[in-house]
């Protein structure tokens, strides 16, 4: 007899119901999650606006004054948030497990909890949980979309360059102008007045212009003057048929420059200190503007084809591409660490606010800030780590979620334990000491 759809669904409604009461949370977990989630995005949304205040705060006061277009701005905004987000998520899982739990512990209510017979563990699964999905989507957004951000804020930033060459510029840093395969141009400034006309000048400048050489990137120009000021350039054609073309430029007073002359293995010195010098910079304002795409831009599946281009290469890589494919890999290593961050804050940060009872939201934001303090320390420094101590990639990126994983561990054995964990611990090592007992009596 052949059953109608009705009928088949009738017969498994029953194990739909069973579905929904196994897996339906229950009235604790829906508190303690309620309890977690506004904190979660109260630390996110405060965590990515300092990034973004400390990140753009010049750079929007420029594009403000000099009367650039909103959409810049606006543009700009956006896909710095994405970007930040890689870190402020994982920032804010930690501020909300100790605010939501310093919260709880204020109110008695994990007191109640464990009278109650609830354990620690079953305290800690919603938070797991949420730390689950929270990587999973990191993982993706990791590998798909901040790059792309990457890429359209450097689009961005070489639009605003062209409209006005001051704008980006920062106080006391070098920033990259323009860069190649084979070539880069850097510009250092020590501060941005205004002259009697109210135009931006530049004060103490010293620009830099690498080109790679025998594999390595050399100091080809270097030049230095006392101050300098944006200008257009206007070139006129050969004949009247020809178009005019305008070029952006800062002419600089005041100063000399150093060429490198690689056929001779000499240097050339200009001296202009009585004169002036223009640098010239590229003029491209359109809305289809293309960049070479740079290592934090490339998707995973970019990334993982280049790391594979580089290893299947039949002859021996010489030392920059080797240099290259260690980038790569750190490069690749960190997009996968960095989500798991969300779930090592949360295995840290839950003992820390047990052992920290009823600690106010003060407290609870200042151990936050140091945890993360620690954890972005190894996080950044693990290039370095990597090239001076000889760690593989993965171990020197993992490194911070290991140390973070093992201090939660430890705190929550140490101070927190309910005798769960002790347990299966003697259990293992029982099993262990059972099999390692019977095969020394084999042998």
């Amino acid at each position: 007899m052949k059953l109608s759809l009705k009928d088949k669904f009738i017969a498994v409604l029953p194990l739909l119901h069973r579905f929904r009461d196994r897996f339906k949370p229950t009235i604790i977990s829906v508190h303690i999650f309620q309890t977690f989630i506004w904190p979660f995005f109260v630390g996110l949304f405060f965590f990515t606006f300092t990034i973004l205040v400390f990140y753009l705060k010049n750079l929007i006061t420029r594009i403000i004054e000099k009367g650039m277009d909103i959409s810049y701005l606006l543009e700009l905004i956006a896909y710095s948030s994405t970007w930040t987000f890689g870190f402020t998520i994982p920032m804010s899982t930690l501020l909300a497990i100790i605010i939501a739990m310093g919260g709880l512990n204020g109110d008695s209510e994990i007191i109640a909890m464990r009278a109650g017979g609830i354990t620690y563990p079953r305290i800690f699964r919603p938070f797991f949980i949420f730390g689950v999905f929270i990587t999973i989507f990191l993982l993706w957004f990791n590998q798909e979309v901040i790059p792309q951000s990457h890429h359209e804020m450097r689009v961005i930033g070489r639009k605003i360059w062209a409209h006005d060459p001051i704008a980006i510029l920062e106080e006391g840093q070098f920033t990259l102008l323009d860069k190649t395969e084979n070539s880069m141009r850097t510009i250092y400034l020590e501060k941005i007045v205004k002259d009697k006309s109210g135009e931006d000048e530049i004060i103490h400048i010293q620009i830099r212009e690498l080109e790679k050489i025998e594999g390595e990137m050399k100091t080809t120009r270097f030049i230095s003057a006392k101050k300098g000021k944006k200008m257009r350039k206007v070139y006129t054609g050969a004949d009247s048929k020809s178009p005019q073309q305008s070029v952006r430029a800062l002419r600089l007073y005041q100063g000399y420059a150093f060429t490198y002359n690689e056929k001779n293995k000499s240097f050339q010195r200009i001296d202009f200190s009585n004169g002036s010098m223009d640098i010239h910079i590229a003029d491209k304002l359109t809305d289809d503007l293309q960049l070479d795409k740079e290592m934090t831009s490339f998707t995973f599946r970019e990334l993982n084809s280049a790391i594979d281009n580089l290893q299947g290469k039949e002859n021996p890589a010489d030392e920059t591409e080797k240099n290259h494919l260690h980038k790569l890999r750190m490069e690749f290593h960190k997009r996968l660490a960095l989500p798991f961050a969300a779930l090592s804050f949360l295995i840290i940060g839950f003992p820390v606010s047990i052992v920290n009872r009823r600690s106010g939201k003060g407290m609870g934001l200042g151990i936050s800030v140091m945890i993360i303090f620690l954890y972005f320390i190894f996080f950044l420094s693990s290039d370095a780590v990597a090239a001076k101590a000889g760690l593989h990639p993965m171990l020197a990126t993992w490194l911070g979620n290991f140390v973070m994983v093992g201090m939660g561990a430890y705190l929550y054995i140490k101070r927190a334990s309910e005798g769960a964990f002790t347990l299966m611990f003697s259990h293992i090592g029982k099993k262990i000491f059972r099999l390692f007992k019977r095969t020394s009596g084999q042998s």
